[in-house]
């Protein structure tokens, strides 16, 4: 499994405290998305899946993570790897699972024959579709309007924390040693240009 970001507690990404896994490589090219490095498969790392595992049972012991969110990239580019993926969360652990993509369901149906019982029967919540900046509407783990929410266990299907008008997107980030700064979550209507103003007024 190729992983550009791997170790990351967030409450940002679901509802409570989850761990957060970036899958490498995405075909979408989506203007301004969020995650520019995870287009780029060879930007990752790969981790054989006994390593994810490992990590997945460290990050309920230490943080006490209540659930894992999927994103990207694009995470169905590594189908196989997805798949071995949910199943052992599902089969292991009590952990609820998000998943991001890029692509529609409807599409996802069409490529993947199997892809009910392989892989959504395993996730609690999918988010389906391309980033589009011009209906960027600033709803709660969704970047724009045309993505659509998907309760597929009925986990979540009832909870506020979903519905945009009871939940105001919540972000990260975190700026590594040489400036580097990683960003978690969906960041509000108007956010870069806060912070690039912000960053122009500390320099000055």
């Amino acid at each position: 499994m190729v992983i550009i970001q791997h170790q990351k507690i967030t409450e940002v990404l679901g509802p409570g405290t989850r761990l957060a896994i970036w899958l490498a490589g995405c075909d979408k090219g989506c203007k301004n998305c969020i995650n520019q490095e995870g287009q780029n498969e060879k930007a990752g790392s790969y981790y054989p899946l006994s390593e994810v595992f490992a990590l997945i049972r460290k990050s309920i012991a230490k943080h006490e993570i209540g659930g894992i969110t999927i994103s990207g990239g694009e995470p169905f580019l590594q189908y196989d790897e997805l798949k071995g993926l949910l199943s052992w969360i599902k089969s292991n652990t009590k952990l609820d699972t998000i998943v991001f993509t890029g692509y529609k369901l409807s599409d996802l149906l069409k490529k993947h024959g199997n892809i009910k019982n392989d892989v959504l029967n395993y996730i609690d919540v999918l988010i389906d579709g391309e980033y589009k900046e011009e209906l960027n509407c600033g709803d709660y783990l969704r970047g724009s309007s045309n993505q659509n929410l998907y309760f597929f266990t009925g986990k979540y299907i009832h909870d506020e924390r979903f519905n945009s008008l009871h939940k105001e997107r919540e972000f990260e980030f975190e700026i590594k040693d040489g400036g580097e700064t990683f960003f978690i979550g969906i960041p509000p209507i108007g956010f870069y240009d806060k912070f690039i103003e912000q960053l122009s007024t500390i320099a000055g």
